[in-house]
């Protein structure tokens, strides 16, 4: 009978941690499925901003052209977030051929708010600081924590300046550790990052059609005549 008694609490026992373990282990899983379906992006043109709340890359431009000298102002986006109170991104560049100017949390003047703001929050510790040559972190978070005034959908985390320092192909901005925490201090990896190049900036030429060694009048009234018999 003590046996039995044993065995049955022994039993009881087991069962409750089968129970905490299969409970840990959708917890898991819900959570990876939420990180999976929240994303971080580069816009390289903030002058469109009309973004899907879930993620695309509607108005999200994934590429620049530039000169060497000219100063870029770019965003960094996220999407389809869920009672966002906290975030923390990376920006990977080459510190050899751009220059970080600098970080903001949002434009008042361009009417850019930061996605935090949203819902009527106020932001404590916003940081864009380069913490190591050609690494950018980013960080920032809500005062207190309400999840009625976390924020919902896609909107911007960051401003960030740069200068242009040469002409090569395909100059890499990459995003890295980027993590979400929500108003429950539940911090979310997310890992559907969509990156950005700058490219040097190519000028369209008028070649010397008419053969006369100069671009001048003759070659557009010849361009003109083509178009015209195009559109016939």
């Amino acid at each position: 009978m003590t046996v039995f008694k044993k065995n049955k609490g022994l039993f009881y026992k087991i069962q409750i941690l089968c129970q905490i373990f299969f409970v840990i282990c959708i917890w898991n899983v819900e959570e990876v499925k939420s990180s999976n379906q929240m994303a971080c992006a580069i816009d390289m043109d903030i002058s469109t901003r009309l973004y899907d709340s879930q993620i695309s890359l509607k108005d999200i431009e994934t590429s620049i052209s530039k000169k060497p000298e000219n100063e870029i102002i770019i965003a960094v986006i996220a999407q389809n977030v869920s009672n966002l109170d906290t975030y923390q991104v990376e920006i990977i560049f080459d510190n050899k051929k751009i220059h970080f100017i600098g970080g903001y949390e949002d434009n008042p003047f361009d009417n850019i708010t930061n996605i935090l703001k949203n819902n009527g929050g106020t932001t404590v510790g916003f940081q864009a600081v380069v913490n190591s040559p050609g690494v950018i972190n980013i960080a920032n978070a809500l005062s207190g924590s309400d999840e009625t005034i976390a924020p919902e959908g896609t909107g911007v985390l960051a401003l960030l300046k740069f200068k242009i320092l040469t002409n090569d192909q395909n100059i890499q901005l990459l995003l890295s550790n980027v993590n979400y925490i929500d108003s429950f201090n539940v911090d979310f990896e997310i890992n559907n990052l969509t990156h950005a190049i700058i490219n040097p900036f190519k000028k369209d030429t008028i070649k010397d059609i008419s053969g006369n060694g100069k671009i001048d009048l003759i070659d557009a009234i010849i361009i003109l005549k083509k178009i015209s018999e195009i559109n016939q």
